[in-house]
């Protein structure tokens, strides 16, 4: 019988918390979760508090590459960027009760907009679903955190990716056990409605019936009363919501099996030069900054820095290559 190995994380102070037994060995399964949320080894920064505004926005300051003139002239004419985010997708995007940016998304934000001397500011008002909207309409500029898809790409366009982390299939603890996404063919799977693993699913496993939730809370409760068998999602976010709304009846049961590209920033796709300009201040943010980013919101125990060196780390070229051959032949 082999099920997956249930990391337990303590969002907000530790991680690695518990497990269920079986095919998946502790360590390998902690450095899964730890190696993939680690950013790509590119990019640079620090993660400290609100970000300063320059007092002459002619002079733009960066800790790594230096923006051309056409990039400066662009961010003078734009020092405001307007965002929309997710408004419960924890660790990595929420919006406090009083409408303030909070999570790992809004840490590098607030790193970006140090470095260029812009102001990022939250559309309020929004669901994930409004967000997107908002990027067509021309009412929001940019999305921080979002995966690539093939039909996000009609209407985005996407900076370098620099959060990663794992999908895992969610069920209910008294539930039969699942070793992958092919356990539920002719079955419903819930995915949350907009997400990038509702097009995946819908692309690469169609004989899998999708049971669509408006977030991933949603899609918890789903399966905790039994109106799903099993659940899409990623990781982090189904463990920090499930331990800060106390549903106690679901873990992580297995592994996905699909390799996402990570998170990018999504910008209106008649901006490409801010894309340049973020990916340049995305690439000056050091490791030490991203690892404060983590400890912040996943928390550290010392395990994160020795799995950094251990993990597997794949090139652009290797992740491009395994994105266009999802199936092997044995």
């Amino acid at each position: 019988m082999s099920v997956f190995l249930l990391c337990r994380v303590r969002m907000r102070g530790l991680l690695a918390r518990g497990c269920r037994t079986g095919g998946w060995g502790r360590g390998f399964v902690t450095a899964l979760l730890l190696s993939l949320l680690l950013p790509a080894a590119a990019l640079r920064a620090q993660a400290q508090g609100e970000a300063p505004q320059p007092a002459d926005r002619s002079v733009i300051r960066l800790t790594g590459p230096v923006l051309d003139e056409e990039e400066r002239r662009f961010l003078q004419e734009h020092p405001v960027i307007r965002i929309g985010v997710d408004p419960d997708y924890p660790p990595f995007d929420r919006l406090a009760a009083d409408g303030r940016y909070e999570g790992m998304g809004a840490d590098y934000c607030r790193l970006v907009a140090e470095r260029l001397g812009v102001r990022f500011e939250v559309v309020q008002g929004l669901d994930w679903q409004g967000a997107l909207a908002g990027i067509r309409t021309g009412k929001v500029d940019v999305i921080p955190v979002i995966t690539p898809t093939p039909d996000r790409r009609e209407y985005l366009l996407f900076t370098q990716s620099y959060l990663h982390y794992p999908l895992v299939i969610v069920t209910r603890k008294d539930a039969s056990p699942v070793t992958g996404l092919h356990d539920f063919i002719g079955r419903r799977l819930g995915v949350v409605r907009g997400y990038a693993t509702a097009e995946v699913l819908r692309e690469r496993f169609p004989q899998i019936e999708p049971y669509e939730v408006p977030n991933v809370l949603a899609g918890l409760l789903a399966v905790s009363t039994g109106q799903v068998g099993g659940f899409l999602t990623d990781l982090a976010v189904a463990l920090y919501l499930a331990e800060e709304h106390a549903i106690t009846n679901v873990e992580p049961a297995a592994p996905a099996g699909i390799r996402q590209p990570g998170f990018s920033m999504g910008v209106r796709r008649d901006w490409p030069l801010l894309v340049s300009i973020l990916d340049k201040a995305l690439a000056s943010i050091s490791p030490e900054e991203h690892r404060r980013i983590r400890q912040r919101w996943l928390g550290d125990d010392g395990a994160i820095d020795k799995m950094e060196q251990e993990s597997l780390r794949l090139s652009a070229e290797e992740e491009r290559w395994l994105q266009e051959h999802p199936t092997l032949r044995l």
